[in-house]
């Protein structure tokens, strides 16, 4: 796909060697340009580290690229240390050495879907980069956050004390981005109504225009199972996902949770107290298991025992037998024992 004038001067800037802030909205061409950086630096023998807020979204990108979460690469993990301790923890545990290594050894630090990262999370991706040069912002590592702060906001999380403010609003942001491009060109759709009434609902502009598209569009859900469903609660979300599990023929299996700690942590944990399955259900991953295993996969149970599953997973085309996970948190070392997917 050839890139529009936006989009290379985007890559004039990073070719140069600037921090740039890359925004437009879901179709602008974002991820495509990001992977043409990454391609150009590359070839210019740089050192880059592709990063996204979540594990999920790495499968966007071509394997060869190595995208991973921006959590994994830094070491900053679930967030349980606040910026202040992040550099003394991992410089202090043998286990970070490699992490440590990646970062001395990086020139350019991608990091998309920002609009995810909180103000939390951007200032310990800072203090870690400056392990490599702590005279210099970001360690002097080139610096390239991508995304849309229209999209999904930063999640809080009150375990460890992250209100989930937006990236943009710490101090330090607006002094390391030299650069700013906001990409404008739709270049996944080219129906002009279609691309119009998506920009006022981006906006929040409930037009007429829009009203009308809406309505030409109107027609009744199918009834069958297949369908996708949306709930305004997690409660709702699970009474709905039960009632299907007992509908099927099948065994019902059941698998309860051992809980150590604090109850009120316990209690914060999303993996389930109770799990229960069928084969042939479908299944999500909760946290990352590796590279290619990530949270949000979607797969189908195929096997099942009191101590491990087989899930296939359409996406990687491979079935993978998981086993039970430990879930701690911060203080308390307060754990529950269970596989790590939810149905």
């Amino acid at each position: 796909m050839t890139l529009n004038q936006k989009q290379r001067d985007a890559l004039s800037i990073a070719s140069a060697g600037h921090n740039l802030l890359l925004l437009g909205s879901a179709g602008t061409g974002k991820s495509h340009l990001i992977t043409e950086i990454c391609k150009e630096l590359n070839e210019k023998g740089k050192q880059v580290k592709l990063t996204r807020s979540t594990g999920i979204a790495c499968a966007v990108y071509p394997t060869h690229l190595k995208p991973m979460t921006i959590h994994k690469f830094t070491g900053i993990d679930d967030g349980r240390h606040d910026p202040n301790e992040i550099v003394s923890v991992l410089k202090n545990n043998a286990k970070c050495d490699k992490i440590i290594d990646a970062i001395m050894t990086t020139d350019v630090l991608i990091v998309d879907e920002c609009s995810m990262i909180s103000k939390r999370t951007f200032e310990s991706i800072k203090k870690v980069c400056e392990i490599k040069n702590p005279c210099k912002i970001f360690g002097g590592i080139q610096i390239i956050f991508s995304g849309d702060f229209f999209q999904l906001p930063p999640v809080p999380n009150k375990r460890y004390n992250d209100d989930g403010t937006y990236c943009f609003l710490s101090e330090f942001f607006q002094t390391c981005f030299s650069h700013t491009v906001t990409l404008t060109q739709n270049v996944r759709q080219d129906e002009e109504l279609f691309v119009k009434v998506i920009s006022d609902i981006y906006q929040g502009n409930l037009t007429e225009c829009v009203i009308e598209f809406m309505n030409s569009v109107n027609k009744s859900l199918p009834g069958n199972c297949d369908s996708l469903k949306l709930f305004s609660t997690n409660l709702l979300v699970d009474t709905y996902n039960h009632q299907c599990l007992l509908n099927p023929p099948g065994d019902l299996f059941e698998f309860k949770a051992t809980d150590n700690g604090n109850a009120a942590e316990l209690k914060s944990l999303t993996v389930p107290k109770t799990l229960w399955l069928k084969l042939e259900c479908p299944v999500i991953l909760l946290r990352n298991l590796s590279d290619t295993l990530v949270n949000g996969l979607r797969g189908i149970l195929k096997y099942a025992t009191e101590t491990k599953l087989a899930v296939y997973f359409p996406s990687l085309q491979k079935t993978q037998t998981l086993h039970k996970e430990s879930f701690t948190g911060k203080t308390n070392m307060s754990c529950q024992s269970l596989f790590c997917f939810n149905i």
